[in-house]
């Protein structure tokens, strides 16, 4: 059983929560808010379908890390903490990522695995 300091870890500052058209965890949202007076979090959450991970970290110079791993079969949609006008890049690429611009983030659709995205807060 999880205290409430331990869901808002989860839920607000890593970012882990059910997505809303999920069926069975088939669909996470993974929506990080970094407090700006933490350097770096990291956490996991088992599910039914596996566990999901999640590790971020604010570099010098307003650079930010943030790593994630989907379980096999899941499906994520990650808002990766970010300026408007700056460039998110995931590391197995060096493509600038397309997504859907919300304030203070770019929200992408993943797929299982383990990811990495950078950004500039």
């Amino acid at each position: 059983m999880f205290g409430s300091s331990e869901v808002w870890l989860i839920q607000s500052v890593l970012g882990i929560q059910p997505h809303p058209a999920a069926k069975g965890f088939d669909k996470v949202l993974i929506k990080p808010a970094p407090p700006s007076q933490l350097e770096h979090a990291s956490g996991s959450f088992q599910t039914p379908r596996g566990l999901i991970e999640v590790a971020w970290e604010r570099k010098a110079g307003g650079g930010f890390t943030l790593k994630t791993t989907i379980p096999p079969n899941v499906q994520a949609t990650v808002h990766v903490p970010s300026k408007p006008g700056t460039r998110v890049s995931e590391a197995a690429t060096t493509e600038e990522l397309g997504g859907r611009r919300i304030p203070g983030a770019l929200a992408l659709e993943i797929g299982s695995g383990a990811h990495e995205f950078t950004s500039t807060l």
